[in-house]
């Protein structure tokens, strides 16, 4: 069922909303007639580009706006790609980024419009780095704007990254930063399980075992009642969506698939909030998970 909500009951998230079960050719021109955006640039996955309609089909949603668009963001974010989006949004005054694609995408873009007004026009690596407290790997919030470009994302993983104020990008020396600032989550975020859909399920299971792992990790570590109590209410959730994305895949059931996906959409916001709103730090297997998660996308590739 459609509804909207806002992202999280937390400070700095008031007017950051999402949709679940978006429409993502409806719910992207209402926001931006909403926000009076008339200057778009698109960022998007590289194999929904050339794959699929979806973003042909939202070109010509929008071709009463000035379309700028980026295809491809490399994995884990890197710096050039960052550094990229940023500097279209500074040259074009961009008034709302729209991602679509994977953690990646949405953690670029996220660092990318508190970079473009934080930063000089023209920018470069040195400047990003210098923002960073070497020692905690960080940037901000005191060294970090707020972002003054709506940002739209809809995700095609479970990763969850979305919802977090946090993202991470890496440097031309293969470090991973992060950069936040408490404004810094996307202004919308649209789960759309056609978009969604289009993931390959290999993928797309992967990243729900991350989202199961997530759960787990924080679930050991809680030392918060209210956490443990949200954990077990949600991960149920994240199992029968995944469950019924299966079934329905192999079943040739496409109502029991998009049902799934979208079930596990929610269930994958539900497993980041106990970070987010708790502090409960992941362990070792979400840092070993990112490495497989990768090496499978590379060999898919």
């Amino acid at each position: 069922m459609r509804e909207r909500i806002q992202q999280l009951d937390i400070e700095g998230r008031n007017s950051h909303d999402a949709i679940f079960e978006a429409s993502y050719l409806d719910d992207i021109p209402a926001a931006l007639t909403e926000w009076k955006a008339s200057r778009i640039l698109l960022v998007v996955s590289t194999s929904l580009d050339t794959k699929s309609s979806v973003i042909r089909d939202l070109e010509k949603g929008l071709s009463n706006y000035q379309v700028y668009k980026k295809v491809g963001v490399g994995s884990h974010s890197p710096y050039s790609d960052i550094i990229d989006i940023a500097h279209r949004v500074q040259d074009h005054d961009i008034q709302a980024v729209v991602s679509i694609g994977s953690g990646s995408y949405s953690d670029a873009c996220k660092i990318a419009v508190m970079l473009s007004a934080t930063l000089p026009s023209g920018f470069g690596e040195n400047e990003m780095e210098a923002l960073v407290d070497q020692k905690r790997g960080l940037a901000g919030p005191d060294s970090v704007k707020a972002p003054a470009t709506k940002l739209i994302c809809v995700p095609t993983s479970l990763s969850a990254g979305e919802w977090n104020s946090y993202a991470s990008g890496t440097n031309a020396a293969g470090k991973k930063q992060h950069f936040m600032h408490p404004e810094g989550a996307p202004s919308l975020i649209l789960m759309d399980p056609t978009v969604a859909r289009t993931t390959p399920s290999h993928l797309w299971l992967a990243s729900g075992m991350r989202a199961v792992d997530h759960f787990v990790e924080s679930l050991c570590r809680a030392e918060c009642h209210e956490a443990a109590i949200h954990i077990k209410k949600g991960l149920p959730l994240l199992v029968r969506g995944l469950k019924e994305y299966h079934e329905g895949q192999e079943g040739g059931n496409e109502d029991e698939l998009l049902k799934g996906i979208a079930e596990s959409q929610r269930g994958s916001r539900d497993a980041l909030i106990p970070l987010i709103k708790w502090k409960i730090p992941m362990g070792a297997s979400h840092a070993i998970g990112h490495q497989l998660v990768s090496l499978v996308g590379t060999r898919a590739g």
